[in-house]
């Protein structure tokens, strides 16, 4: 049988008319396989050709021997129809690791079905590479974990920011002592640096892994940059240096959305990480340019851009892997280790923001991935990421005696800013959630100035307890408080009806110049 040809063994068995059956199958993607009653292999397509990196001239007549797994599949379904008398079983299916010497470990899926053609028994393998199937699965999984990372580093970012408040604020009020001894002095000042900078970091973390609707600003580069390579010195291998120009604030100013362009800078820059996995250089820098943008109309004249450069020192990509480096799913790390989704995400942003991004490459020579922003005009106001910048005044202009109560599930939250703003005069009073707030304000004798209300709270937080405090004591004044604030967080809060916003952790003088400053606004308002 081996001597004739796969037309001559299946006459019309496929043949749809007008159109010859070997070249349908031909064009299906899946490999197809037929084997006559498990002995020998009578057909196969283009497709189980490049997947199994065989010739069909070499296979056609013999036992399916390129394949352990496949062979030992037709075995199983021979056996089940024989036990059932003859019966052709129901399909078999099996999924197994095929090991191609191009490709590398491919999952693959084979199914296993029977047919009679006249007297001769059929079993037709289709065998599926799963490849992508596996990468979307991986995809979808790491996008749930990175949800729930989300929200659990939401609510340990709002614990870990009242814990730094209360700290900061005790140490705040150490250094007001006169009689702390210098020495003693110079401790508490460094105490207070290294939580200052515990706080920097979960801002830039929280900054980083937030999920927001896009708010296209003026961004300052030097600010956003610094943001990223301080996470990035905290995250990635001491062998790799990262470096990057002194970038002056206020000189390189985009339009864009700040927490977008930090995800796709700091994704180039974990994609440079992994081309460098004995270490190396990474280097970020920015110019501007005037370029014509790529999908621009016939005719266009050149922009002005604003470039962002993420260079390794690793190993470089090879032109054919380079010019797929875009496509989603595309990848060339091992299962497990990535997506291929990290590049698409980010060229989406980028263009989302009215940007693109280019890479250029040779094997062993690194690689450079440039982001290519509007230019936003000079005198455009930035926006910052900072928690809030105020004017100092006086320390007597900051005193006051009206009566303050502080809302907050925090007992020590509580009991550190009643220690700042009692030492500087103001009536305090305590509530520990909205609902206590509520009753408190209700039964109190006199109203109450002003409000400081923590928004993350059990039993009625203060979102939802806001609205109910405007309508019960409608002139006293509210400022909201929060250690997991996002960016939109304090214009929610205006709209609300909110008079100031305040993110945790703060500095003791911070919390005071905005309790001064909204109370004097209140005072104004009257007249």
């Amino acid at each position: 049988m081996a001597d004739r040809s796969q037309t001559d063994l299946l006459p019309g068995l496929f043949a749809p008319p007008r159109l010859p059956w070997e070249l349908i199958i031909d064009s299906v993607r899946d490999g197809v396989i037929c084997v006559e009653d498990g002995l020998k292999v009578i057909y196969m397509n283009r497709a189980l050709e490049e997947l199994f990196e065989i010739k069909r001239a070499n296979v056609i007549g013999n036992p399916v021997e390129f394949s352990a797994d496949l062979q030992m599949l037709f075995d199983e379904a021979t056996r089940a129809r024989q036990e059932f008398g003859g019966i052709p079983a129901s399909p078999f299916r099996k999924e197994f690791i095929f090991k191609s010497t191009r490709s590398g470990e491919i999952p693959v899926s084979a199914t296993i079905t029977e047919a009679l053609h006249g007297e001769m028994r059929i079993q037709i393998g289709v065998v599926r590479d799963l490849s992508n199937l596996k990468q979307m699965e991986a995809a979808l999984v790491q996008s749930r974990k990175v949800q729930a990372v989300g929200a659990l580093a939401g609510g340990i970012a709002h614990d870990f920011n009242n814990i730094l408040t209360a700290l900061l604020s005790q140490l705040d009020l150490a250094l007001d002592f006169a009689e702390l001894p210098v020495p003693a002095r110079e401790h508490v000042v460094h105490a207070q640096t290294s939580g200052r900078r515990a706080a920097e970091l979960i801002s830039r973390l929280q900054t980083f892994s937030r999920q927001t609707q896009t708010r296209t600003t003026t961004v300052d580069l030097a600010e956003l940059i610094e943001q990223v390579i301080l996470i990035l010195r905290r995250s990635i291998d001491r062998r790799i240096q990262i470096k990057s120009p002194e970038i002056k604030p206020g000189t390189w100013l985009i339009k864009a959305d700040a927490s977008q362009v930090i995800q796709v800078v700091f994704n180039l820059c974990l994609n440079a990480r992994d081309a460098m996995p004995s270490g190396g250089e990474l280097v970020i820098g920015v110019k501007r340019v005037r370029r014509l943008k790529p999908d621009s109309a016939p005719g266009a004249g050149n922009q002005r851009w604003i470039q962002i450069t993420v260079r390794d020192s690793g190993q470089g990509i090879s032109p054919e892997v380079l010019e797929r480096l875009f496509e989603p799913y595309f990848t060339t790390k091992p299962l497990g280790r990535g997506t291929g989704l990290g590049l698409s995400i980010a060229q989406s942003i980028t263009h989302d923001q009215g940007g693109w991004i280019e890479a250029e490459s040779q094997p062993e020579q690194g690689s450079s991935f440039h982001v290519f922003l509007p230019e936003a005009s000079s005198d455009a106001p930035a926006g910052s990421t900072a928690l809030h910048a105020f004017t100092s005044t006086e320390t007597r202009a900051l005193e006051g005696r009206e009566s303050v109560m502080i809302v907050d599930d925090e007992e020590m939250v509580r009991l550190v800013m009643k220690a700042v703003l009692s030492y500087r005069g103001y009536k305090i009073s305590e509530a520990t959630d909205g609902e206590h707030m509520l009753k408190a304000i209700e039964d109190a004798p006199a109203p109450v100035d002003l409000i400081l209300l923590d928004v993350d709270m059990p039993k009625l937080n203060g979102w939802a307890a806001l609205p109910k405090l405007k309508e019960l004591a409608p002139g006293t004044r509210v400022i909201l408080l929060s250690g997991g604030a996002l960016e939109t967080d304090e214009d929610k809060a205006r709209e609300r009806g909110a008079d100031g916003f305040l993110s945790k952790p703060f500095k003791n003088e911070h919390l005071v110049e905005l309790v001064r400053k909204t109370l004097d606004l209140a005072k104004s308002a009257k007249g």
